[in-house]
């Protein structure tokens, strides 16, 4: 048992093990603001140049180029396209505006291919994804918005052929006039079969790499055939996040292999939810930072109205998951979807992605290549492009932590609450067929790690306490650099390494909370351990006790209590009151171990961050989502904050701008009501960037 306990801690490592972070993006990647392009091959210059225009009025930076890349193309079909890139990327470089090609990695189209002798799947059928029981990933009709009638739908897999047919025409749009491609979802998906990823050459791979590492006695594991609470079944989900990592690595250095500078974007639909662990893209496996970047496609409660008919309550989901992308990037920028409906739910979705540092890619929803409105595309990144330093190129600053665990979520949460669990409510509050889910075990709340993670964050945004998300696997040392409290939400699964470097934390005089289960008792691959690795750090009588718990250890404090509270703290599936008194409790736990750098007075749906470019520059990013009334309605806030200084420094004087019609610009007045406090008022609509000049004293 200890000899298997070695080859898989050796496997494990090898399976997360990344290069160094470098960081390697340019400028233009790193504060983009990004519009759909719809081409097509036969466009004619004058129509291109039109586009690009009106992408120009609409203070756009890079064009997401979607020109049929999509379908299933003969080599003369693609030579067609890669001359007519060309053209586009040209005609984009002229005016100063970059450009990327949308290019599905897993996914080939063939129109009105149920009826045609030649599609992908029929050509290819040793190329296709297979579900855990043998069935092939294809499929045709409407079973999803994309997909036209009649339409053939061929998920392939990276482990056979297609690979490197695909990295050939991926090496070929690299030697274009183009900056980057943009690589769409390269999933399992569940949709023409489940649990896809076991077709033969998976199977394969699967069996040779835990061969390799001595798993089973030596003998490695053979695939799966149903889905089950097993080692064997739990390796492969493990490895499917890996197959994929490896995949996408594999597309970024080919593409760099032609071209260093080519940009490789990654298009992520599975952010924190469930979704990523039957995809199996799960964005936390990353092999690479260089020239590297993801665009998370955040999805809204109705895949029609947008965020529309959402609740104050359930919009800092919205918030959460794009400041979970930001966890997950770190170094790296982050881009991401900023579906709207409107111009209200819109601005708020524009304003909770730029609050969080994320670059937006603006459309209306469903559709990639469609704007909102193009008089509200320029306003916004006319606004962003004026102040892209302080928006998406400053470091967004907290000294609390909520640690997110892609493997509690796989291991713990999938077997307990299942799958979804994007958003809270799950009855539409109007008639809306196109309502994200309406099951309630759909909810994230029967997820205990996931339920917990979000109720965290909703309590902290309530509270007005920044935070930041400390994702796993990922860099969790690095992120802990200047944290103070670390929440733990039903964390059930640590390695021995991060379980390390939490006693570490604490013993070196950090604050750790832990709710809801019990931390620690899964082991790295969710086979359960006879006591909690974190037992001496609470004091666990036998490592197994659910009560609460208050331990000193090292400089540093553990406190564990069994109550999870994410029914409780969202009002709407408890009592507001007693939703209230436990979100209070919270903000007096965290004061009690950080001074508090804000103070906000204002009605329920202000959302604020901090932002330090330098010692002598800081930023608050303020968001007001008040107006989410059910519907969304216009709702201007007059707004008190108090701002902590560092010891050292005063305010010398605060600006504010904003993209709101008729918003408060200019130099604002503010007091000193404390040694290092300092108050201001304003009147916000939806966002307000706020500028604070400080000196020495």
């Amino acid at each position: 048992m200890k000899i298997y306990n070695k080859l898989l801690m050796v496997f494990l490592i090898y399976l997360c093990l990344l290069p160094a972070a470098s960081s390697k993006i340019p400028d233009w990647a790193r504060m983009a603001r990004t519009g759909g392009f719809d081409a097509w091959v036969e466009m004619t210059d004058q129509e291109i140049n039109n586009l690009i225009n009106i992408r120009l009025s609409e203070n756009v930076s890079v064009l997401e180029v979607d020109s049929g890349l999509s379908e299933y193309l003969n080599e003369a079909q693609f030579q067609n396209q890669i001359k007519f890139l060309n053209k586009v990327a040209a005609a984009a470089k002229k005016k100063k505006l970059r450009s990327v090609v949308y290019y599905p990695a897993l996914e080939v189209l063939t129109q009105n291919g149920e009826k045609l002798p030649n599609t992908m799947y029929k050509d290819h059928k040793d190329w296709i994804q297979k579900g855990i029981d043998g069935k092939p990933n294809v499929f045709y009709g409407s079973k999803e918005v994309w997909v036209d009638p009649g339409a053939e739908s061929a998920w392939l897999s990276p482990n056979t052929g297609y690979k490197q047919y695909f990295l050939d025409r991926v090496k070929r749009l690299a030697a274009t006039g183009l900056d980057g491609i943009w690589i769409d979802v390269p999933i399992y998906l569940g949709t023409g079969a489940s649990w896809s990823g076991a077709e033969p050459a998976a199977k394969a791979e699967f069996t040779a790499r835990t061969k390799a590492f001595g798993l089973n006695g030596g003998k490695g594991f053979i695939a799966p055939t149903v889905v089950e609470d097993s080692l064997k079944f739990r390796t492969w989900v493990r490895w499917r996040h890996e197959n994929l990592a490896d995949f996408i690595n594999d597309i970024r250095i080919a593409a760099h292999q032609v071209n260093p500078g080519f940009m490789v974007i990654i298009e992520n639909f599975p952010t924190d939810n469930m979704d990523a662990t039957e995809a199996g893209l799960d964005g936390n496996y990353r092999r690479s930072t260089d020239n590297f970047l993801h665009v998370w496609e955040i999805d809204s409660v109705s895949n029609t109205l947008a965020m529309s008919w959402a609740s104050i309550e359930e919009f800092s989901n919205k918030i959460t998951m794009y400041k979970w992308a930001r966890g997950v990037d770190r170094e790296n920028p982050s881009w991401a979807f900023t579906y709207g409906y409107q111009p209200l739910d819109a601005g708020l979705t524009m304003g909770a992605a730029i609050t969080a540092g994320v670059s937006p890619f603006e459309s209306k929803t469903p559709d990639m290549t469609k704007t909102i409105d193009t008089k509200f595309r320029s306003r916004w990144f006319g606004f962003i492009r004026d102040h892209q330093q302080a928006l998406l190129n400053t470091p967004r600053s907290s000294k609390v932590g909520v640690w997110y665990s892609s493997h509690t979520r796989d291991f713990q949460d999938m077997k307990v609450g299942g799958t979804y669990g994007m958003y809270l409510t799950t009855t539409p509050p109007t008639n809306d067929p196109n309502w994200w889910a309406t099951e309630p075990r759909d909810s994230f709340i029967p997820k205990p790690h996931l339920g917990g993670y979000r109720a965290a964050a909703h309590s902290l945004i309530k509270s007005h306490i920044p935070f930041k998300i400390i994702t796993d696997p990922g860099n969790p040392a690095e992120q802990l650099s200047g944290i103070k409290v670390l929440w733990l939400p039903s964390v059930a699964v640590l390695t021995d390494s991060t379980a390390n470097l939490i006693k570490s934390f604490v013993k070196n005089g950090g604050t750790v909370l832990a709710t809801g289960t019990l931390p620690g008792t899964l082991d790295e691959l969710g086979s359960t351990r006879a006591s909690s690795i974190l037992k001496d750090l609470f004091n666990f009588p036998n490592g197994t006790s659910s009560s609460e718990r208050t331990n000193i250890y090292g400089k540093g404090l553990a406190v564990y209590t069994p109550l999870s509270g994410s029914q409780l703290l969202f009002a709407k599936n408890g009592d507001f009151n007693s939703a209230n008194t436990v979100i209070k409790a919270v903000e007096r736990f965290v004061g009690d171990h950080v001074k508090k750098e804000l103070i906000v007075n204002a009605v329920d749906g202000i959302h604020v961050e901090i932002g330090k470019q330098s010692n002598s520059k800081h930023y608050l990013y303020v968001l007001n989502y008040s107006g989410l009334k059910v519907p969304v309605v216009s709702s201007p806030q007059p707004i008190s904050i108090s701002y902590r200084t560092p010891d050292g420094f005063k305010v010398a004087s605060v600006n504010t701008a904003t993209p709101d019609k008729g918003g408060q610009n200019g130099n604002i007045p503010f007091t000193r009501v404390d040694k290092n406090l300092y108050k201001l008022n304003l009147t916000v609509d939806q966002f307000a960037l706020i500028e604070l000049n400080l000196l020495p004293e």
